[in-house]
């Protein structure tokens, strides 16, 4: 009970800073704002079960105001292709902890070919080791990664081999976002995965976040 009390201290505590993320929304200002002060009410009423219930219902319409945010970043369908809705992947984000994934997939109308573009958004660390070890295959020869750069991303990390019809591209921004590109089925995926990458709204992205 005494570290149920001091995680709702700590949420209550943030409670002005998750109003104004949620007032920023107005899809979802209502639901968030309404939890987030009944809340409030009932923790200072001693009521704590209700209260941490009501705090899980304002993260999650905040974590759908972040959500839709990134969804709108996501970059639109090279020509001849299409793309599909935005999803998040619920799996994933129990792996993340207080992150988010989600993911696009691309498809060519008539053909075999697809794409996918995926973000993962994290604090923990988990996606600074992912770029971690690309950077050690693309150090070795026989790696079969080779970094390029991307203007107003960085570094970014291509594997794999336009002969086999699929590869990858990867880059970490600003120590939070990680997006992974592929392209399978297609004669130039090289091509492919950085005609996605290079339609990513970074600076939206960043804003979504409230980094800029």
């Amino acid at each position: 009970m005494i570290i149920r009390r001091a995680t709702l201290a700590f949420c209550l505590a943030a409670l002005p800073f998750c109003l104004a993320a949620a007032l920023a929304a107005p899809a979802h200002a209502d639901k968030a704002t309404e939890a987030m002060q009944n809340a409030l009410s009932l923790y200072r009423q001693g009521n704590l079960g209700r209260a941490y219930v009501k705090i899980e219902d304002a993260a999650a319409a905040i974590e759908r105001i972040y959500s839709a945010r990134y969804a709108k970043t996501f970059p639109r369908a090279p020509r001849g292709w299409r793309a599909d809705a935005v999803k998040s992947s619920a799996a994933t984000k129990k792996q993340l902890g207080r992150g988010m994934s989600l993911s696009r997939n691309y498809v060519m109308p008539g053909a075999t070919s697809v794409a996918k573009a995926e973000l993962l958004v994290d604090d923990s660390g988990l996606v600074a080791g992912l770029i971690e070890n690309l950077k050690k295959r693309g150090n070795s020869p026989r790696g079969g990664t080779r970094p390029i750069e991307i203007k107003g991303a960085g570094t970014a990390y291509l594997s794999g081999n336009p002969q086999s019809r699929y590869m990858t591209l990867s880059i970490l921004i600003d120590r939070r976002f990680y997006i992974r590109i592929s392209a399978n089925r297609v004669d130039r995926p090289d091509v492919v995965v950085q005609q996605i990458l290079k339609g990513w709204d970074f600076a939206a992205l960043r804003k979504a976040d409230g980094l800029k």
